[in-house]
């Protein structure tokens, strides 16, 4: 069974991109003992862009203490994140994912996945949160973010959230420049059963734009563990390259049967718990 399947994803169309400039004015804001309401979504930070392009370039959100008669699970909260007006967030992940924890990695104050660590865009610095991401939201106009707890919560809760963020900035991913008109786009799978070698649509981008894959997050589960030797692909104009010989390799390991523990820009892994950053 495969539980969970994420990948973020930049899609971009031809521009050109702008250099530093006395424009580049930092924006953000943190709130400390938040009260956040029960079943709605709590807003927690509002910008408007006076010169675009902007980025939000830090999220971290070190908690949500539950309320009265709630279970302790932080990790269950939700982080969304709009932009330019759109009703639709761009990015919606659990505080778990926000870090790229796999489920099974932590439940309230107890842990078993490596943290603390920091990877090049995210991490995992506390036992029962200080979940952070660095990955850049890029927007035109306007941002909204919103912070709600645990579902089954029904009672006021406290949250601690800080975000930061730069005007007039453009996004390079690795050596490349993207256009200013850059715009990131999440695709994900949820709760989903597939076949033995079943083929599984990750992400696709518009026909109308090119695009760069940012970051790939899979949290999954299965009876058999050869489903770790799943191969990847990813198909373009020019035809289909064959990614990977499995998931082992894809996030630049091996031997996906034993333990791994490594702290890299490009990677954190965690026994059956994968996360990869692919700039």
């Amino acid at each position: 069974m495969l539980s969970l399947v994420s990948a973020l994803t930049l899609f971009v169309v031809p521009t050109l991109s702008i250099p530093w400039s006395p424009a580049n004015v930092l924006f953000g804001s943190a709130i400390k003992n938040g009260p956040i309401p029960p079943k709605i979504e709590w807003p927690v930070f509002n910008h408007t862009c006076l010169a675009p392009p902007c980025v939000i370039s830090q999220i971290h959100v070190p908690s949500i203490y539950p309320g009265s008669g709630c279970s302790w699970n932080w990790e269950s909260g939700v982080l969304r994140v709009y932009v330019d007006g759109e009703s639709t967030p761009t990015v919606e992940l659990t505080l778990l994912q926000l870090a790229s924890v796999g489920r099974a990695g932590a439940q309230g104050d107890g842990h078993t996945d490596i943290s603390p660590f920091s990877a090049e865009l995210f991490g995992k610095n506390a036992q029962t949160g200080g979940v952070w991401t660095t990955m850049r939201i890029p927007f035109q106009s306007t941002v909204s973010v919103t912070l709600q707890q645990a579902s089954d919560c029904n009672s006021q809760s406290t949250a601690w959230i800080i975000i930061r963020g730069v005007e007039n900035l453009p996004i390079r991913m690795s050596e490349i420049d993207l256009p200013v008109t850059a715009k990131l786009y999440q695709s994900t799978i949820t709760n989903q059963v597939f076949a033995p070698q079943e083929f599984i649509t990750l992400a696709t981008s518009p026909s109308t734009a090119s695009g760069m894959l940012l970051y790939t997050f899979l949290d999954a589960s299965s009876g058999d563990p050869n489903y770790l030797e799943g191969c990847f692909h990813i198909t373009d104009q020019s035809g289909t390259t064959f990614l990977s010989s499995g998931t082992e390799d894809y996030f630049l390991v091996s031997t996906h049967n034993k333990r791994v523990k490594l702290y890299s820009m490009m990677l954190t892994l965690n026994s059956f718990s994968l996360f990869l950053l692919l700039l």
